[in-house]
């Protein structure tokens, strides 16, 4: 009986195209037997699929043999028997459907002369049957983009499944994972699974692929599935101040975060600034025609589709996401967003300075939500990964309304305390300084100089009135 032995994938170098990959199958063994001691005159390699349609066709006096150094000589006969062991390239197109594959060495003799009707016969055939695994990816595809953060639920079938199967799973190139253990296994099927945290990365599309190991090697036909990240562009270049805080126990609510302009040659001398600001993402905007007391001038962006935002489990061996449009509201601006977007002090920032409140909020349908009782959402889960540090303290005696001059590498600008305490968020490893000012007090130190080098950077200052 022959013997096709699964020998491995070749990609042809070109990883990103399967278009041109193909399976290696070493065929072993067949033996040529003639009593005239004379090699065949032709014969082919026949391959059909589990419908036993013929679906492709290789010549024997091309293919390399391993028995022979890969010389081509798979048509060699004699008396006694020669051993061929040949290895045949399958283009992956060829085995897409999942069942049984059958291989045929089909052998034609050379014995026109003794023959009585002077043609060539057909020698006895040989085949061997494979069962071609498939892998197939039935994580959600890229209708929908995912928030940079979710957690992708990735779930790989198996047919044709062997105890001692690995799913090998990459994303973008970059091997994340060797799935030993399915999660369910029923007859010749398997399944597997892989959660994969977005949190690090970038926008746009990306692309799992699975293929599956058995006997370290590479077997059966791979998968390939994209899916896209959703993630946000900063408004402006900047510190964080005024953090997101959505617990009435832990100070005032403050449905967004405050961006505090920061740039290596911008030097606060006063209110307001004016930086340019730009949107976080594309969408539809809706901006008020006056101002409020809060948000001065203020508008909102809606994405045209919505979001997958988070993992919520499974429905029927199915994971369900969350799914929301996504709001993004900007307030504090100089004038009407028509007439360009800059940040400003309008609405009630007069007395905290100019900066931008940048809030993320989510609704189900294209209706606006309310400010004040919309589903709000912190928005660092949603801009593009950069890392800050906490620059906080406390000033004790002085009240509200201290301003905390803080200057360094590139941070450079002014925040006004609410309360006795502050909180900027700084780029890991500046060094700042910290000047607190007020009329009608002095305080001690009348500085700090800190670099800001782990999570958490505290300094405090005491105020005596003059």
């Amino acid at each position: 009986m022959l013997y096709a032995e699964y020998w491995g994938y070749d990609d042809r170098e070109t990883p990103e195209d399967e278009t041109d990959d193909e399976h290696l199958y070493f065929i072993r063994w067949y033996v040529l037997k003639d009593s005239l001691n004379t090699n065949a005159h032709s014969g082919e390699i026949w391959l059909f699929d589990p419908e036993l349609q013929r679906i492709g066709t290789w010549d024997l006096a091309q293919l390399p043999c391993v028995d022979h150094q890969d010389q081509p000589d798979g048509l060699t006969a004699s008396a006694s028997g020669v051993r061929h062991g040949v290895l045949v390239r399958v283009p992956v197109s060829l085995m897409v459907t999942p069942g049984e594959y059958l291989f045929m060495v089909h052998a034609v003799d050379d014995h026109v002369a003794e023959e009585k009707h002077h043609r060539r016969k057909p020698a006895l055939p040989l085949n061997a049957q494979i069962l071609m695994p498939s892998l197939d990816i039935y994580a959600p595809d890229e209708a929908l983009e995912f928030r940079r953060g979710c957690q992708i639920d990735v779930r790989i079938l198996v047919r044709y499944y062997r105890p001692g199967d690995v799913v090998r799973l990459w994303v973008d190139g970059s091997l994340k994972a060797d799935l030993s253990s399915p999660f369910d296994v029923g007859g010749r099927f398997a399944k597997f699974r892989y959660v994969w945290d977005t949190s690090q990365s970038s926008r746009g599309a990306h692309v799992i692929r699975v293929q599956l190991l058995r006997g370290r090697r590479v077997i059966g036909h791979p998968d390939t599935q994209r899916v896209r990240i959703f993630a946000m562009q900063w408004p402006e270049p900047g510190i964080i101040w005024g953090g997101f805080n959505m617990d009435p126990n832990n100070g005032r609510i403050h449905r967004g975060v405050d961006i505090w302009f920061s740039h290596p040659d911008y030097n606060v001398v006063g209110f307001p600034t004016k930086q340019p600001i730009q949107d976080a993402h594309e969408g539809i905007q809706y901006a008020p025609d006056t101002q409020d007391g809060s948000g001065g001038w203020r508008y909102w962006l809606r994405t045209t589709e919505p979001k997958r935002v988070d993992l919520i489990g499974e429905r029927d061996g199915v994971p369900v996401y969350k799914t929301r449009y996504v709001w993004t509201y900007y307030a504090h601006l100089l004038t009407h967003p028509r007439d360009g977007k800059r940040e400003d002090n309008s609405g009630n920032a007069e007395t905290t300075g100019s900066h931008l409140h940048f809030s993320v909020f989510l609704s189900e349908d294209t209706n606006q939500p309310r400010y004040d009782s919309g589903e709000c959402e912190d928005p660092i889960r949603w801009l593009e990964p950069e890392t800050f540090y906490v620059l906080t303290g406390r000033i004790n005696g002085a009240g509200n309304g201290v301003v905390v001059n803080i200057r360094g590498g590139r941070v450079d600008g002014r925040v006004k305390t609410p309360g006795e305490r502050f909180r900027v968020y700084i780029p890991p490893g500046t060094t700042v300084t910290i000047t607190p000012q007020k009329v009608g007090y002095t305080f001690i130190p009348s500085s700090h100089t800190v670099t800001v080098n782990s999570e958490v950077v505290e300094v405090n200052f005491d105020a005596v009135p003059d």
